[in-house]
């Protein structure tokens, strides 16, 4: 196999935004004030195919992203080497204030981690927590690199 793998490993984009949907867990990395990287797991959302979080409006990646919206996400699984699959994209972060794209963005994020729509009650819970929080809508275009190991298999010796 003298031949460049990569090639091999990429995901389609089709492929892509399924393992993306799929997945439990982005670790976030925004830059800090002194050129350091801050990276934070968090749950999420993919919607028109961003990656959409919310955090709390004083949290460090909150913060840094104010000051500087590059952003790098990374999203991997398998535990051998062969079940290696993952993604990772460098984007300008979109910072999204607005209250009702936060509540949205709440209860689907429930509704994902849960497995239920959020009750009245609930929802009217997520309504006051996203009042101290603002959202992160990250493209999943732009640059992108992708690998899936479990294509090894499918290729000649």
């Amino acid at each position: 196999m003298g031949q460049n793998l990569r090639r091999f490993i990429r995901m389609s984009a089709d492929a892509l935004h399924g393992y993306v949907e799929d997945q439990r867990v982005v670790i976030l990395c925004s830059v800090n004030a002194d050129g350091s990287v801050h990276a934070a797991p968090m749950w999420y959302v993919v919607v028109d195919d961003r990656i959409c979080v919310t955090t709390m409006k004083k949290s460090q990646k909150a913060t840094n992203l104010f000051r500087d919206p590059r952003l790098t996400w990374l999203i991997e699984s398998g535990e051998t080497y062969e079940e290696l699959r993952g993604a990772q994209g460098r984007v300008q972060a979109e910072i999204v204030e607005d209250q009702e794209w936060l509540n949205s963005v709440a209860a689907r994020t429930d509704l994902k981690y849960r497995g239920v729509a959020p009750s009245p009650e609930r929802a009217a819970e997520l309504e006051t927590q996203m009042q101290k929080r603002i959202g992160l809508s990250i493209p999943l275009d732009g640059t992108v690199a992708s690998w899936d190991h479990t294509l090894l298999a499918q290729q000649p010796g």
